[in-house]
C-alpha cells in the first residue's frame, strides 16, 4: 500500500514537471509517526517547458507507467499537451 502511495506521489510530481513546474516531493513528518508525510511542492517556471523537456518528461512517465503495470493514471486526461 506504502509502494503505491509513493508511486502515485512521484507521477504526481512528474505531471507537474511536464506543466512547467519546478517540484520537491519532501517528507515533512517521519513515517514512524504517519502513513502520509510527503508534501509536494510545486513553483511555476518562469518560462514554460519547451517541446523537448515536455517530451523527456512525457517518456519519464511513461517508463515509471510500464514498469509499474500502469495503464491509466488520472492526471492523463487532465493534462493534455
Amino acid at each position: 500500500e506504502r509502494f503505491s502511495e509513493w508511486l502515485t506521489d512521484g507521477l504526481r510530481a512528474l505531471h507537474l514537471e511536464r506543466a512547467g513546474y519546478a517540484t520537491k516531493v519532501i517528507e515533512f513528518v517521519s513515517s514512524e509517526h504517519t502513513p502520509r508525510n510527503l508534501l509536494l511542492a510545486g513553483v511555476r517556471r518562469a518560462a514554460p517547458p519547451d517541446a523537448a523537456a515536455r517530451a523527456a518528461a512525457a517518456a519519464e512517465i511513461a517508463r515509471l507507467k510500464a514498469w509499474a503495470g500502469i495503464d491509466h493514471h488520472a492526471l492523463d486526461d487532465l493534462l493534455l499537451d
